[in-house]
């Protein structure tokens, strides 16, 4: 009799033993054992985070301005069918954006628009040569106070300039005066390559401005000539 009993208990042993082992299988392979979900891998494996996805390049739209041979009335800022002015050009931008314009052969200048003020823009112009391309900074005939500058790109983040002239302090009948406190007015950041800058300009970069294999000229004031 007791004989039997051991057996019988010894038999419920082993079935309590087989009735456990799938549970455990599954807390392995599915959870912690704690009641938290698994991951699905096994115990002690390391985790795999997630690949870090950097943010897209802003795309860069491209602009041509020919003062000779471009149209504001027809021209769409294509190289096939350029605006004329650089006023135009800027009339297609839009906030936040960031575009190449190439200039042609010609002189140019967005004083008198207002159509980028304050857009956030990243502009780079992109002249011919410095012998034929030429970009006039403003200023009016008098001078607010006798003094002023280009206020036409104000509100923008960053605006290069390569391969062109800058003359400064230039009035709407073109006549290129001396004055103080003239130059771009409020632009983040202002890079000049391969330039030659003639006149006096007091105002660049809001926040800095970058001079490469650039000529200063500043005529009857030869302590500003140089070369950066």
């Amino acid at each position: 009799m007791n004989v039997r009993k051991r057996g019988l208990a010894l038999l419920m042993c082993i079935c309590m033993i087989f009735t456990l082992l799938p549970f455990s299988a599954l807390a392995d392979s599915t959870g912690n054992g704690n009641g938290e979900a698994g991951t699905g891998e096994p115990a002690g494996a390391p985790v795999t985070e997630p690949p870090v996805t950097e943010p897209p390049e802003p795309a860069v739209k491209v602009l041509y301005v020919d003062a000779k041979k471009g149209n504001d009335t027809t021209g769409n800022g294509t190289k096939e069918n350029p605006c004329k002015t650089v006023g135009k050009a800027l009339e297609q931008t839009d906030n936040n954006g960031t575009y190449t314009i190439y200039l042609g052969a010609g002189e140019y200048s967005s004083y008198e628009t207002k159509v980028a003020e304050g857009k956030n823009l990243t502009l780079t112009f992109i002249g011919d040569s410095t012998g034929t391309t030429v970009y006039k900074m403003g200023t009016s005939e008098a001078g607010k106070n006798g003094e002023d500058g280009d206020y036409s790109l104000q509100g923008n983040n960053k605006v290069t300039f390569e391969k062109m002239t800058l003359l400064s302090s230039v009035t709407p009948s073109g006549k290129m005066v001396t004055r103080n406190y003239t130059g771009f007015i409020r632009i983040q950041h202002i890079v000049v390559n391969n330039c030659v800058v003639e006149g006096r300009a007091t105002y660049w970069g809001y926040t800095d401005t970058e001079f490469n294999n650039t000529t200063f000229y500043a005529p009857g004031h030869e302590a500003l000539n140089s070369k950066l």
